[in-house]
């Protein structure tokens, strides 16, 4: 009898494991790059507050800075263990009882256990991220083979009940934002101090799509303000100066916008549910049929002739569902 051996060797590219390893992580430099973008108009405490102490920063000549993170690691790849099929072939020949002989062919498996080489690959990023001189992020770029995160299904919103007349929290002045790490994970951060937004906006006069729910801006002097998107539910706004502000599509629902200059200022698209409006001046201001003012406080407004067409409106529509209601 007679036997012998046919193995078959596995042979698994270290790079084709290393690219599944990405691919399982579901990560991607894209989505990186859209963290570091939600970061740009913050003001760079509030980063260091979440991402911690820079590794190096250094002075610009404007007065700004620039300050940079490094994040690195060793992964160790290679190192695991498969199987090995090695299949033994057999022949021999059988006597009989009453003489005679008869050939015998058959086959046995065995798993013979291999392991691939293991090594390490340094894999790091490196961000940095460009500071003007009143501390508020201006631009970012990255470099390294790791600069990558999950998709961060990245959004701002403030949590408040849909008649805009209350938050969700307690302090008017304090908003739920969330926002992405480095790594691409979401952090809550609740109750997010509103007066980093406030701050941002006296500062720069623009804050599109901000988070200013609550916020105290009485008396406030916004003239040319870019607020377009910005949730200021109910936000206090009374005897504001907004003229030639942009509050196009801004959320300004349950906002006290009493004695407000409000001349020339873009209002299509804004949410004014319940706003009080009373004694504001909104001649000039723009309006479409998309401008929401529904139980808004209309009284002693000081028009134009097409805003006043517009306040007549709102105020027939009112008296149409009183009749409606009470006959």
């Amino acid at each position: 009898m007679c036997k012998y051996r046919n193995t078959k060797t596995i042979y698994i590219m270290p790079f084709l494991f290393f690219l599944s390893f990405l691919l399982s992580s579901c990560a991607t430099t894209a989505n990186y790059e859209k963290i570091l973008s939600t970061w740009v108009g913050s003001h760079v405490d509030d980063l260091i507050a979440k991402w911690g102490p820079p590794r190096s920063s250094y002075t610009l000549t404007h007065k700004g800075k620039v300050i940079e993170y490094l994040v690195g690691r060793n992964i160790t790849m290679g190192g695991f263990s498969y199987a090995v099929p090695q299949t033994t072939y057999h022949s021999g020949n059988i006597n009989g009882p009453y003489g005679g002989a008869s050939t015998f062919l058959g086959t046995s498996t065995t798993y013979v256990q291999e392991t691939t080489p293991a090594y390490n690959v340094y894999v790091y990023c490196k961000t940095r991220f460009t500071v003007d001189p009143d501390g508020l992020i201006e631009k970012w770029s990255h470099e390294g083979n790791n600069c990558v995160a999950k998709d961060p299904e990245m959004y701002r919103r403030v949590s408040l009940y849909d008649g805009g007349i209350k938050l969700k929290f307690p302090s008017p002045n304090r908003g739920e934002v969330k926002r992405i790490d480095q790594f691409g994970n979401a952090i809550e951060r609740e109750k997010r101090n509103i007066n980093e937004e406030t701050r941002r906006l006296k500062t720069t006069n623009h804050c599109e799509e901000c988070i200013l729910a609550g916020a105290d801006l009485r008396s406030e002097n916004l003239s040319g303000a870019n607020l377009k998107g910005a949730h200021l539910r109910i936000a206090r706004l009374n005897k504001a100066d907004l003229s030639n502000a942009n509050l196009n599509g801004a959320d300004l629902i349950g906002a006290n916008l009493s004695n407000a200059n409000l001349k020339n200022a873009d209002l299509r698209n804004a949410k004014l549910n319940g706003v009080n409006l009373s004694g504001a001046d909104i001649r000039g201001a723009k309006i479409n049929n998309f401008t929401d003012l529904t139980n808004a406080t209309l009284s002693n407004v000081k028009t134009d002739k097409f805003t006043a067409h517009i306040i007549a409106r709102e105020k027939n529509k009112k008296e149409n569902e009183k009749e409606l209601l009470y006959g």
